[in-house]
């Protein structure tokens, strides 16, 4: 499962990330299993949506009745500077970013994927994380809530459904082998090391690379050599506005050094010349 304390940014969880990316071998890979039975998720019914997930440190149940005990309290969240509702332009624009760098950890995820209703479009319960009881707005979804933002990251969430049901190195039927991915990595052991990069290797439909920098600065990359014949386009940048934060098909295509913003994430793909 891709347990949303995977994809926080916390020390000392790039391997454990690094796992649940490649679909949790450790857990399912025995008595015939694949990887589609693990059930990976950043979200789930109980506990925060996932825009509640980037704006909240602590649950608001005051709603319930219960004096606020009820509820997990155990949320693996972070308000990203500001706690609820906001006006800073630099908080709103890093929780968008965040809620866009959960769904692509969610997507290029080998397994399947779960998304909770609502969190396509951003949708809040108002910091309550046991919100089920409750037949009001909080618990209703509101189409016009939080436009443009809204209509934003549902292109967003849909682009990448698309491409993750698009290309064959994503949702693989048995458990990645050593050849069917590289890890560019030498920090395994460093637990304040939060950047984590890959390549998926797909001869017929062309590689796949990704990133992820979880740090408060900016990463040059120097990206691998693509395969002979092709070039990384850029599919996926969670740091550019939208539209620009996903181009279907991928853009003309990028230097041989990228600069992965802090809090972001990107996707290449090998495109024929």
């Amino acid at each position: 499962m891709l347990r949303r304390s995977s994809v926080c940014c916390r020390s000392g969880m790039k391997r454990a990330f690094a796992t649940r990316l490649a679909g949790s071998a450790d857990l399912y890979n025995n008595h015939n299993r694949r990887p589609y039975h693990s059930i990976n998720f950043i979200t789930a019914h109980d506990g925060f949506s996932l825009y509640d997930m980037v704006s909240y440190n602590e649950k608001r149940n005051g709603a319930n009745g219960e004096g606020n005990r009820d509820g997990t309290n155990d949320n693996f969240s972070w308000n990203c500077g500001a706690e609820g509702p906001t006006t800073d332009p630099g908080v709103t624009a890093l929780r968008q970013r965040q809620i866009r760098n959960y769904l692509v950890a969610l997507m290029m995820s080998q397994g399947t994927p779960m998304i909770v209703s609502g969190d396509e479009v951003g949708k809040s319960h108002d910091g309550n994380n046991n919100w089920y009881g409750h037949d009001t707005a909080m618990a209703h979804l509101q189409w016009t809530e939080g436009e443009p933002q809204r209509d934003a990251l549902l292109r967003f969430t849909s682009e990448l459904i698309k491409f993750r049901r698009s290309h064959p190195a994503l949702g693989r039927e048995h458990f990645l082998s050593p050849g069917d991915i590289t890890w560019h990595e030498d920090n395994w052991h460093n637990d304040e090391s939060r950047f984590l990069a890959f390549t998926l290797h797909h001869g017929e439909a062309g590689d796949i690379y990704a990133a992820f920098n979880a740090h408060s600065f900016s990463v040059a990359v120097s990206l691998p050599r693509p395969p002979p014949g092709r070039k990384w386009c850029r599919l996926v940048d969670t740091n550019l506005p939208p539209p620009k934060d996903v181009t279907p098909g991928g853009n003309a295509g990028v230097d041989d050094v990228y600069s992965v913003q802090a809090y972001s994430s990107i996707i290449l793909i090998a495109k024929p010349l």
